[in-house]
């Protein structure tokens, strides 16, 4: 390992969790997981209101899916957290719409959080990238459809590295995409996925 990428590293945290550019009320504060050397990242929309109290992603509803579709890879939900890095597109809780749901993020958390997920890959630099939901796939694809892309491993490559991206769905019950049409072989075409590539980089208790 490069020994400049631990002080790279712990400047970047040092960075993130602190942050308030967007002045957010509170309780929404930073919410990353993880360790360097992780070979696999997942990237999400933004944390919710369960992430906060609980301070890690995926707490909630949502990440009880995600773990789900997971165990189905023969991945536990402890040696997914211990061995992968967990980010998302924002790092804060938007706060509630008027229907006191998770609100999307503004444009300008979009735009204030950007340069911390291209740190992240540059930094963990992870042979597979789990893109969890539509933006967390726009944002590392571009302008793709999840029907195009779901069920598929997509090559990219970040900064000086290719990485394996699986897209995903998001697994939050206000999404009915997988309920759509020929959405849930696409579905299980992606655990698929994961259980080819992402199983053997994480270490199973």
């Amino acid at each position: 390992m490069d020994e400049t990428r631990p002080e790279e590293f712990s400047r970047l945290l040092s960075l993130i969790r602190p942050c308030v550019m967007c002045r957010i009320p509170k309780p929404a504060y930073p919410i990353v997981s993880g360790r360097l050397g992780a070979r696999v990242m997942s990237v999400g929309q933004s944390p919710g209101a369960i992430e906060c109290r609980e301070g890690k992603p995926f707490a909630g509803t949502a990440g009880k899916t995600l773990f789900t579709w997971l165990a189905k890879a023969g991945i536990s939900e402890s040696s997914f957290r211990a061995n992968a890095w967990m980010t998302s597109v924002t790092k804060c809780y938007p706060g509630p719409d008027r229907h006191g749901r998770r609100e999307t993020p503004r444009d300008i958390e979009l735009h204030n959080c950007a340069r911390y997920l291209v740190s992240e890959l540059r930094i963990i630099e992870p042979a597979v990238i789990l893109a969890i939901g539509k933006l967390a796939t726009l944002r590392l694809l571009g302008p793709v459809k999840l029907e195009s892309v779901v069920g598929r491993a997509v090559v990219r490559r970040y900064h000086s590295f290719d990485a394996l991206v699986i897209p995903l769905p998001h697994p939050s019950g206000r999404s009915t995409w997988v309920y759509m049409g020929e959405n849930k072989k696409l579905l299980k075409g992606a655990i698929g996925l994961i259980a080819r590539h992402v199983r053997p980089l994480i270490q199973i208790p």
